[in-house]
């Protein structure tokens, strides 16, 4: 019975076929008849082959920036036009059929209608993008490979933090060390590799974000590329973990632990008021470990900072260098267990004693951008969190990073109200903004309005305590600058004249003791982003150790003295040949104060 139902199905199947062929036959021909357009045609009620597949490609729109940007492609007898989809900044994303062997682009919408246009480009390259040589009108160009970006989350006020781990490649002696992090049964998180931040002989440093729960360590970069590798482990809640493996074996196991490592410790130097500083270190009772004076590795307001290796248990401070040199020294003191911890003396006597108080700083970051507004790359925004998420101070992460972009004046002027509410004087709080700015120091940052220097500094001095550094990235656009603006007055001048208005001292430079921080980006008539990302935000993000355009942590560029920190002057002094030559002398960053030795980034 089950075979004859099958068999009075294929006819009854077969019969409705051939009952509607003519009909369709008349469908099709007159859609062809219909649609022919200089000796091509466009199909429209066709059949789908299918074989054919999708292909997705992309095209640079950087140099032509036309308004729009459509593929006008065609294969056989068959032609159309698709219009792209902006994935970032001026790059447009495009999806056709396979059976499409031919592809140019152009600004106009319909196969009839014609303005600019690249020459033809070929067949359409999967994952690639084209990218023209020119603006000109029918521009040659080149097809070249593309990584699309991962997608932005939504901005949140939640702040985002990194965890900072090591690993001991002392048994696996592997000539580089990555890690893998991922969401164990979460696949709306992408996998990442991340490359070390820093390395001393065989320890391994790594910032990972906290949205990870899983890591591995492997020996080869890429998330396709595979050779050996370390057994899954979860990340730890909290920094300064270092993995320590069982063996040198392919996924061998291991253990989180915390070894004995190096601590910074801090000098208060605010009652003894010595004309320099140093530590002298040694362990009481243990003759083979030899004692050892050190120097300073920063200094600030008059508290030195000194990395001592983890060796030693003992310390004290004194005025002379060397093992064999004294003239005036604290009291003997033991080293405390963990970094972030200063000295504090009871007098300014010789052989004085003390006591060791908590560094109770926080340092936090708003970062801002009206991405919005034209020639404001949302990679600057997105970029900058990813620098400051890089950062470890006393071996801790950031207290909080918040990315804040496209909002109004008053949204801004709420959130750093929240935001900064419980500060007190001895936090560090950050404030980056990417826009436009008139050259009367006016910063477009509001999707609906500006700041003045004046303005800003009063928010400022009313919900942030504490000391504060400003990262003002600003470029003009004909739109947002007033004919009567036009001169030769640069914005950062305009801006820290207005801002500083109400600090002694201003215009003769005497403001080194200031709590703001100031680099900005100083521009005439030239805009001063670089494509894709600006200029000056580029050179300051890579001075701090991210590179934007691949997206990985490299070695602090701007660190002089190799201590693992950077200094506001460091930054400046790195940044401001490389954007200035770059520029072709256009652009001009500027610093406030000069030769500032506050350290606003590092890794240690």
């Amino acid at each position: 019975m089950r075979k004859i139902k099958k068999v009075l199905a294929f006819f009854l199947a077969l019969a409705m076929v051939i009952s509607v062929l003519p009909i369709t036959g008349v469908q099709i021909q007159a859609a062809v008849a219909g649609n022919e357009r200089n000796g091509k045609v466009a199909k429209e009620t066709a059949e789908t082959d299918e074989k054919s597949t999708m292909v997705k490609f992309y095209y640079d729109n950087s140099k032509t920036n036309w308004s729009e940007v459509y593929a006008y492609v065609w294969g056989g007898d068959t032609t159309t036009t698709v219009k792209g989809t902006v994935t970032e900044k001026n790059i447009y994303t495009f999806s056709v059929s396979s059976d499409y062997q031919n592809v140019l682009f152009k600004n106009t919408a319909g196969i009839d209608n014609w303005d600019q246009q690249t020459a033809d480009a070929g067949a359409p390259q999967s994952e690639k993008i084209f990218t023209p040589n020119n603006s000109y009108n029918r521009t040659d160009g080149s097809w070249k490979t593309y990584t699309a970006p991962t997608p932005t989350p939504t901005p949140s006020s939640e702040p985002v933090t990194s965890i900072s781990i090591h690993y001991d490649n002392s048994k696996t002696k592997w000539a580089n060390v990555y890690v893998y992090a991922w969401v164990e049964g979460n696949s709306s998180v992408t996998p990442v590799v991340i490359a070390s931040s820093a390395h001393s002989g065989d320890k391994y440093s790594f910032n990972v974000s906290n949205t990870y729960k899983n890591v591995l360590f492997k020996n080869t970069p890429g998330t396709d590329n595979w050779d050996q590798q370390t057994a899954d482990t979860t990340l730890p809640s909290q920094s300064g973990y270092t993995f320590v493996t069982n063996s040198g074996a392919n996924r061998t196991e291991g253990n989180w632990e915390i070894p004995a490592t190096n601590k910074t410790v801090y000098y208060d130097n605010s009652k003894t008021n010595w004309s320099n500083v140093y530590a002298y270190v040694w362990v009481e009772g243990n003759n083979s470990v030899t004692p050892e004076v050190l120097a300073a590795t920063s200094t600030y307001n008059n508290v030195y900072a000194f990395d001592v290796a983890g060796t030693y248990k003992n310390i004290l401070f004194k005025n002379t260098p060397g093992t064999t040199s004294w003239d005036q020294q604290t009291a003997d003191t033991d080293i405390p267990a963990s970094s972030g911890y200063t000295y504090v003396t009871d007098g300014g006597y010789n052989r004085t004693g003390g006591s060791w108080k908590e560094n109770k700083t926080k340092r936090r970051a708003l970062v801002l951008g009206e991405t919005s507004t034209s020639a404001v790359p949302l990679l600057d925004v997105t970029s900058m969190v990813k620098t400051f998420e890089n950062f470890t101070f006393d071996g801790k992460a950031m207290d909080q990073i918040t990315q804040y972009n496209d909002r109004t004046i008053s949204d801004i002027s709420t959130k750093i109200q929240t935001m900064f509410a419980n500060t007190t004087e001895d936090d560090i709080s950050y404030i980056y903004m990417t826009c436009h700015g008139s050259r009367s120091g006016y910063i477009y940052i509001g999707s609906d309005g500006s700041y003045s220097g004046g303005q800003l500094r009063s928010i400022l001095d009313r919900y942030v305590k504490g000391q504060v550094v400003l990262m003002i990235d600003c470029c003009y656009a004909g739109a947002s600058i007033d004919k009567e603006e036009e001169g030769n007055t640069e914005f950062a001048e305009a801006f820290l004249k207005d801002f500083l208005s109400d600090d002694v001292g201003v215009n003769s430079g005497e403001l080194a003791s200031s709590r703001f921080h100031v680099l900005c980006s100083s521009n005439k008539s030239e805009t001063s982003y670089g494509g894709t990302s600006s200029l000056a935000t580029r050179y300051w993000e890579k001075g701090c150790g991210w590179l934007e355009q691949s997206s990985v942590s490299t070695s602090l560029m701007a660190d002089a003295n190799a201590d693992a920190r950077v200094t506001m002057n460091e930054l400046y002094t790195y940044a401001y040949p490389l954007i200035l030559s770059e520029s072709s002398s256009q652009q001009h960053i500027v610093v406030y104060p000069e030769n500032d030795s506050m350290v606003i980034g590092g890794r240690y």
